[in-house]
């Protein structure tokens, strides 16, 4: 049996040391160390002008006023952008106007998923994120969609038996919305594979990061940077996440690399290409 295609991308975030160096160089280095499509975050946020930090923003994220520009660039490498990353805060801009920049990224990339870290704790958060998530895709033209992503704190219980996570109360509350699931961030907050089997349905694109064995599960605090490691080297069920690919009606045939940490990131985003690859030969996909 032939294996089944997916593409490879890389979130851009953690890249901000390579990218200050020399930023067309690690464009280079992402294409020859085999990935096919770049995930940048676009930020749309109001700038305080009092708070603002000293020196230029880190050179891998994108704004409204640069969207021609990267894509320009990116594709002078032949690289592709297929989703994106839109870092908004809740309602700080009317949902028509975040689709109007949306659209404006995917006339410029073609890029179809935008993705958004809507970061609630509570029921009344994941509610108001799901009305202001829906009200922006109701805005927006086929195909393109904004998808739900996951860190750990969207697993805080609920005490509900039928919905015992906050994800759960957003999903049910946005059901045209769907998620980019990250699944280092489920095994962070203590969930086992079979339990995140239940967000089938809704899974749309993946997101792939590692994490060492000995570190204590946890629903809240952010991960320490040495927590991290290479994709495929830790603890978490990164193979189980592949096989289970086949299982995912939405999915849209995108597996993206998120190394937020490393000494040596890019090459631990290479050990991570060749170990997705040795895994999917695993599993036929």
């Amino acid at each position: 049996m032939a294996i089944r295609p997916f593409e490879l991308g890389v979130n851009l975030f953690g890249l901000t040391e390579p990218f200050v160096k020399d930023k067309a160089a690690a464009l280079r280095q992402l294409q020859e160390i085999g990935f096919d499509c770049i995930e940048p975050m676009l930020i749309i946020m109001k700038q305080d002008p009092d708070h603002k930090p000293p020196g230029d923003p880190p050179p891998q994220l994108w704004f409204p006023e640069t969207i021609v520009k990267e894509a320009a660039l990116l594709r002078s490498f032949g690289l592709k952008v297929k989703s994106m990353h839109a870092a908004i805060r809740y309602r700080e801009y009317p949902a028509a106007y975040i689709a109007e920049v949306l659209m404006q990224a995917y006339r410029e990339t073609g890029a179809c998923f935008y993705v958004v870290n809507c970061a609630y704790r509570m029921p009344e958060g994941a509610a108001d994120w799901a009305g202001y998530m829906t009200e922006i895709q109701q805005h927006l033209s086929d195909p393109v969609r904004v998808l739900a992503h996951n860190h750990n704190m969207e697993f805080h219980p609920t005490g509900y038996p039928d919905q015992p996570y906050m994800l759960d109360l957003f999903l049910k509350a946005a059901p045209d919305i769907g998620l980019e699931l990250d699944y280092g961030w489920t095994w962070y907050a203590g969930l086992d594979f079979e339990t995140v089997r239940k967000y089938n349905d809704r899974i749309v694109l993946v997101h792939l990061k590692d994490f060492r064995a000995d570190i204590v599960h946890k629903v809240e605090k952010q991960a320490e940077n040495d927590e991290f490691l290479p994709i495929g080297t830790g603890a978490v069920y990164n193979r189980d996440v592949l096989d289970n690919l086949k299982d995912l009606p939405q999915f849209a045939g995108l597996v993206i690399l998120d190394q937020d940490h490393d000494p040596d990131i890019m090459q631990a985003l290479a050990i991570g290409v060749d170990k997705v690859n040795f895994l999917r030969r695993q599993v036929n996909y």
